[in-house]
């Protein structure tokens, strides 16, 4: 079995979520499933994977203090809080004290993803123990979900029960994307979120900015399993992947929005649904992102033969009304999971970097020239990724090890641009780890 679905189908045939013992400790990293960064601080959705305890966590690092701390390792490795070795990165196993004093809360177990809206100030985590999606406002480093103690209230968590017309999330969500909703002609204002699940539906809620209320308005089925989703003007962009559903095409589906918004959520409103070309079967897309400046050009990661990230712009001329060729393709490594697209530093460039379960490894890809530019080692099970432009820094869930691995990305910014007679020179490495490496033999 390939592991990089292990995540996906362990979490999927649990018998229970349900543990009714003692709650995790505070600021501990237990299996992180998502990280993302928003309002300068580093977010972690923690799974709770093994049921160990009764509920997963999600945590905000302030960037700033985080980054102080692994500077003054690097520094003097022998500073009060860093455990550093000679040839490994310095732990930085003390992570309740990088905690804020309301930078931790409660939610349910087995987190799928983070999405961000800083018009709301509001952290959207869909979660599989309740299939419902937890909202919490997050402003000047304060999590806030109506928790009572750390735990977030139901108050907090939409989509679990059936609403007057009889709609509920699927319990199963594994994607998400968010988007304001002005623009689209929603009364209210705020913003509109889309759920992604492996049952291949998508459910769409809608946050008032006037209420303050999630809603879920529609849900549409699906067959092949939703993998990442995308928003791009007034499309969004589903990647779908058939693993799960071998009968079931896969690539990526584009929702118009103007449909998707319609009176009373009639029709169909999907737009097309896109092939990529250039494969021996339908492509396995696992995770997609946009160009940025771009609402048409994106790369994805498949896991088709070959393994690979590929640049697509659908926009451009096709032989075929549903197919779109490829601009680049590049080889991963084994078990490509997510992608994270942007600039380095004051670097002009835009760099993906796509995490590699499986082989354990970060691919750094140049996507102007289409060309493997570094290849990140050092973490046991790397999946979800965060880029931290200003700082220069990566960093990287490590879901194996229940930690963030933070990786310096310096080396790409130091010199020119990369050409096929100087890659080697770009070297971006694991400088500090985030939480105690504590690796399950099962997981190994």
């Amino acid at each position: 079995m390939r592991r990089a679905f292990f995540i996906a189908a362990l979490l999927a045939s649990a018998c229970s979520f349900n543990n009714p013992g003692q709650a995790p400790p505070r600021g501990k990293i237990y299996f992180p499933t998502a990280v993302a960064i928003a309002a300068d601080h580093l977010l972690v959705a923690n799974s709770n994977f093994d049921i160990r305890y009764n509920a997963g966590s999600l945590q905000a690092y302030d960037l700033a203090v985080l980054s102080e701390q692994v500077d003054a390792c690097l520094a003097d490795p022998s500073a009060a809080g860093c455990d550093c070795g000679a040839y490994r990165p310095c732990e930085l196993p003390d992570t309740e004290s990088l905690l804020a004093e309301r930078g931790e809360v409660l939610i349910g177990s087995y987190a799928s993803q983070i999405a961000f809206s800083p018009r709301r100030s509001r952290i959207y985590v869909p979660t599989r123990s309740n299939g419902g999606l937890t909202f919490i406002d997050f402003v000047d480093g304060v999590l806030d979900c109506g928790q009572a103690g750390r735990r977030c209230s139901a108050g907090h968590i939409a989509g679990v029960e059936p609403n007057g017309q009889q709609l509920a999330m699927p319990n199963h969500p594994s994607s998400i994307a968010v988007g304001e909703a002005a623009p689209l002609g929603l009364s209210g204002g705020g913003d509109f979120v889309l759920v992604g699940d492996e049952n291949g539906s998508v459910s769409l809620f809608t946050d008032s900015e006037e209420t303050g209320e999630l809603t879920l308005e529609h849900v549409r089925s699906g067959s092949a399993e939703v993998t990442s989703i995308a928003t791009a003007g007034a499309y969004a962009y589903v990647a779908t992947d058939s693993f799960l559903l071998r009968n079931s095409s896969s690539g990526v589906r584009v929702l118009g929005f103007a449909d998707l918004f319609g009176e009373a959520f009639r029709g169909s409103y999907v737009r097309e649904d896109l092939t990529l070309s250039g494969f021996a079967g339908p492509p396995r897309v696992r995770s997609i992102a946009f160009l940025p400046g771009s609402t048409t050009e994106f790369v994805a990661a498949t896991t088709s033969s070959p393994n690979a990230l590929v640049r697509v712009d659908s926009a451009a001329e096709r032989q075929r009304p549903s197919e779109v060729l490829t601009e680049s393709v590049v080889s991963l490594g084994v078990g490509p999971s997510k992608v994270q697209v942007g600039t380095v530093g004051t670097d002009p460039r835009v760099f993906a970097f796509v995490s590699c379960f499986d082989s354990r490894e970060v691919m750094v890809v140049d996507v102007n020239l289409g060309r493997l530019v570094s290849v990140i080692q050092g973490a046991t099970g790397p999946f979800s990724l965060a880029l931290d432009t200003p700082r220069a820094r990566l960093y990287v869930g490590d879901f194996r090890s229940s930690t963030v691995r933070i990786v310096d990305l310096a080396p790409l910014v130091s010199r020119d641009a990369v050409t096929p007679d100087t890659v080697d020179q770009a070297s971006p490495r694991v400088i500090a780890i985030l939480g105690r490496p504590s690796v399950v033999q099962a997981l190994q």
